[in-house]
């Protein structure tokens, strides 16, 4: 029997975003903030149309986004010191979002996770093993370690068109295979001439990755081929927090959002299963 929390989340909305365009809806994390970006071009610099701030309440490592527009996170510690942690769902993405605490069954600290082929993927830190993640039975299973001597990525993304897992970490961008081990094959490099925390997703064949240098959040374009990376948007955040990236795509932002009040808890409710 699983008990599921479902919280509201605190925003202050900006200005609608036009239901024509066809650029990204981007999900971004750092700590308990939870940043909402309708992009108004997804391959050329500096602009977007629209930026909404919510709090969670909850610090989310990671950040991925379901074929149907869901967004999934994992914890960043053992807050209830129990030695697990927590996997998230994120619904009603595009209006008022709720956060769902979908149960703590990860035995370590989870990292990178995507959306491939209707499950949930990710690396574990310590272990540093490629996992399946269930989250209808509460279920994590080893697919295999990563290759001797190499560490969990930066980010990761899957991409449906080349069937694909991709990951970048230490300034390159890398193809996993997965076999006996998860080895990996090296793309390009990649130079984003800055460093800290950093999260990222494939959204329509384009690799999308966000770094937190500390005082400023950037978003960048990655090409999959040649790994040449265009800085789209960047925006002030505060500290160092980890950072998770995810994205919809193909829906567009509702015409009009309301604005709502600072209050916290929005709706409680259980939903046993």
């Amino acid at each position: 029997m699983k008990n599921r929390t479902l919280m509201g989340l605190v925003c202050v909305v900006g200005a609608a975003a036009s239901a024509s365009m066809a650029a990204p809806t981007l999900f971004v994390t750092s700590g308990t903030d939870l940043f909402r970006i309708q992009l108004d071009a997804p391959t050329e610099g500096a602009n977007f149309t629209q930026f909404d701030h919510f709090t969670t309440g909850v610090s989310l490592v990671s950040l991925t986004a379901d074929d149907e527009g869901r967004l999934w996170g994992t914890e960043v510690s053992d807050v209830n010191e129990d030695g697990m942690h927590a996997l998230y769902s994120i619904d009603n993405v595009l209006s008022t979002p709720i956060l769902n605490n979908e149960g703590e069954f990860l035995a370590e600290r989870t990292s990178s996770i995507v959306w491939s082929n209707g499950s949930l993927f990710g690396f574990t830190q310590d272990s540093r093993q490629f996992i399946e993640i269930d989250p209808i039975n509460d279920i994590a299973t080893a697919v295999g370690p990563l290759a001797t001597g190499t560490n969990p990525p930066a980010s990761s993304g899957w991409d449906s068109a080349t069937g694909a897992f991709y990951g970048i970490r230490s300034g390159e961008l890398f193809r996993y295979e997965i076999g006996e081990e998860l080895a990996t094959t090296k793309v390009a490099n990649v130079d984003f001439g800055i460093s800290g925390p950093t999260g990222g997703e494939i959204i329509d064949g384009i690799y999308y990755h966000a770094i937190n240098d500390g005082s400023l959040m950037h978003i960048y374009s990655i090409d999959l081929e040649s790994g040449i990376s265009t800085e789209l948007i960047t925006f002030a955040v505060e500290g160092r927090a980890p950072v998770g990236l995810a994205g919809v795509s193909g829906v567009p932002a509702p015409g009009a959002l309301a604005l709502l009040g600072a209050g916290g808890l929005v709706g409680l409710r259980r939903r046993r299963s």
